[in-house]
């Protein structure tokens, strides 16, 4: 997953100082104890020179901006983070780069982090009295825990033929734009009408330390409907434009992805296409034909809807819904991508509307979203708004899975909030846990693999795989979540589009209690035996490490070796968390002493920029 940002401390568990400890959630939170300098704000000239209108409303399904529009990629389009936006698709500006980690120079005082810019526009032949525009929808906070604070901001500048960026607008004011707003600028200087002109926005973020966090975040800023063309009236802000504005993105309820073996169409919930429809003219406009089709990988059609039309009127988002047919049970039938996994494609569009040529409104007027049918169960949708940190040695937290079978359970996926430097602070271990059901409550202990390690990977919602050293037999319900070896385990993703079905409890003092917000980024993992580097929708792992440590029990020393890596960052830990010793960017095979260390069990981490691996490490 880019993009997240833990900040601001919203829920505490108020409990005395001599127990355990505390749960709580909070925004996405980075933490950087690296030298602080910002960063340069430089325009790149050397792309090709655009016409107007240049509009665009991040309606596209990649999570990157259009490279035909803007020049940089740090920003995160994505559809979960706003709420009610102009159009599906928003730039979302936080504290986190385009590989989903927190800029190097984060610190207290407000720092430049996201930059969107644009590519040279020819603007040499108009001139002031032509009415040029730029205008754009903004909102703050959005499903993030918190909203910015007044230190932060989102500004836009524009640059000038003195090569010379002028303020246009900005706003530090979060509480003003917790809806969208739609801000309009005019371009009156004439130091403006040249060919090269350029438009920027970025934020300023900034850390905040708390007594729970070292330090949160809670920057979170919504970009969208971005419009820059002549002849255009402040008074009549009005577009010929309907769009979709937002959908729901799963055939059946409450999960978004089962393993592809348990599929059973008679035991699943189907669920409804909700679809929303935002007008921005000034008039009541009729959609036609609204279209839907659902089809494998293959192309093959399993459903759909044609020539639909509704009447989509001005003062507020127009609601559709479609209930959905699911595909039947003939899987055997379906290519499947791994033994038990397969995709299904759904897409939903309709005709555009006739807009005196102004098709470049056209693009809001489609959206996919993909069905799988994964080795996991998943009821998080795949990004996280939130986190929740669990403090206290020996706490617990359990998340209950209701499967459609009885299988063997062969690990769980986990996506940690990238808000630590894993490889130069301590890590905190933890044991992997699986409880039976009992009555709803996490019952007897059914299995245990200790002494884990917090991992984060690199790039977009990206989780973590944690396979067990041996296939654990579960019922259709049984809770999988773990156990602190420490005081505390870092941020667990939270899915705050969804809400869990008194599915999560926590043990902070030898009692269980529940909690009801949000979804936890927990998946277990099924079926037949699997390798890392093969599990489905791993889309970060562009090769596996296959990293060989030998002898391992040792007495002396250590040699790390890999058929596939010739450097990779090692860091050597204590069972509690405690960073021993790190190399990072050491070439391989390299040996590792170990002759200063007391007997005893250790953690090697192994990681390049794409995957990070433990190994637990005996000394004698």
């Amino acid at each position: 997953m880019k993009k997240y940002i833990i900040a601001a401390i919203f829920l505490y568990l108020l409990i005395p100082y001599k127990l355990k400890g505390q749960a709580f959630f909070h925004s996405i939170n980075p933490v950087s104890t690296q030298t602080i300098s910002q960063r340069a704000l430089e325009q790149d000239n050397s792309s090709d020179t655009l016409e107007l209108p240049f509009f665009d409303d991040f309606s596209y399904s990649q999570n990157v901006v259009s490279p035909a529009l803007w020049l940089n990629q740090s920003v995160f389009v994505n559809n979960n983070f706003p709420i009610n936006p102009p159009s599906v698709g928003v730039a979302t500006f936080d504290m986190f780069n385009s590989e989903g980690q927190s800029y190097p120079y984060a610190q207290t005082s407000p720092f430049v982090a996201d930059i969107l810019l644009s590519k040279p526009l020819d603007l040499s032949q108009y001139l002031p009295e032509d009415s040029v525009y730029l205008s754009f929808y903004i909102q703050a906070k959005g499903l993030g825990w918190s909203i910015p604070n007044n230190k932060d901001s989102i500004v836009l500048e524009a640059l000038n033929q003195e090569g010379e960026w002028v303020h246009l607008w900005s706003t530090s004011d979060a509480e003003e734009f917790l809806t969208f707003k739609n801000i309009w600028v005019n371009l009156s200087d004439t130091n403006f009408f040249y060919k090269g002109f350029q438009f920027r926005f970025y934020n300023y973020a900034s850390i905040s330390s708390s007594q729970n966090e070292e330090a949160i975040n809670n920057d979170f800023w919504h970009l969208d409907y971005v419009y820059l063309d002549s002849h255009r009236s402040v008074t009549n802000r009005k577009n010929k434009d309907v769009a979709f504005s937002s959908f729901s993105n799963r055939i059946f309820t409450p999960y978004y992805s089962v393993p592809y073996s348990h599929y059973d169409a008679s035991k699943m919930t189907i669920d409804t296409l909700k679809i929303t429809f935002k007008n921005h003219y000034n008039q009541t406009l009729s959609v036609n034909n609204i279209t839907y089709t659902l089809k494998n990988q293959n192309g093959v059609l399993y459903d759909s809807l044609s020539n639909a039309s509704i009447d989509v009127g001005t003062s507020s988002p127009t609601t559709m819904s479609y209930l959905l047919n699911a595909p039947d049970n003939h899987l055997e039938n379906y290519p499947s991508l791994l033994s038990d996994s397969t995709i299904f494609k759904s897409k939903l569009y309709f005709k555009a509307i006739p807009s005196d040529n102004l098709h470049f409104f056209e693009g809001n007027d489609t959206i996919s979203f993909q069905q799988k049918f994964y080795n996991y169960y998943a009821y998080d949708d795949g990004s996280a708004e939130s986190g929740f940190t669990l403090i206290g040695d020996q706490a617990q937290y359990a998340f209950k899975i209701e499967a459609l079978k009885s299988d063997s359970l062969r690990g769980i996926s986990i996506y940690f909030n990238p808000y630590r430097d894993f490889l130069n602070e301590d890590v905190p271990s933890f044991s992997l846990c699986v409880w039976e059901d009992n009555n709803g409550k996490p019952g007897s202990l059914i299995y245990k693999e200790e002494l884990l390690l917090a991992q984060f990977q690199s790039g977009h919602y990206t989780f973590t795989n944690f396979k067990f050293s041996q296939a654990v037999k579960v019922d259709k319900n049984f809770f999988i979540g773990w156990e602190n070896n420490s005081r505390k385990v870092y941020s667990l993703g939270y899915d705050m589009n969804n809400t869990n079905k008194n599915q999560v409890f926590y043990n902070i003092n030898n009692q269980w209690k529940a909690s009801h917000i949000g979804m936890p980024m927990l998946r277990p993992l099924m079926g037949e035996d699997f390798e890392l580097s093969k599990i489905a929708d791993q889309s970060a792992l562009s090769q596996a490490l296959n990293v060989k440590v030998y002898p391992n029990p040792t007495e002396h020393t250590l040699q790390v070796t890999s058929d596939t890596q010739n450097k990779v960052n090692l860091s050597l830990y204590s069972p509690s968390g405690t960073l021993l010793w790190y190399q990072n960017n050491a070439f391989l095979p390299y040996t590792i002493d170990l002759s200063q260390y007391p007997k005893g069990m250790y953690i090697l981490k192994t990681s390049n920029k794409n995957q990070l691996i433990t190994k637990k490490i005996i000394k004698r």
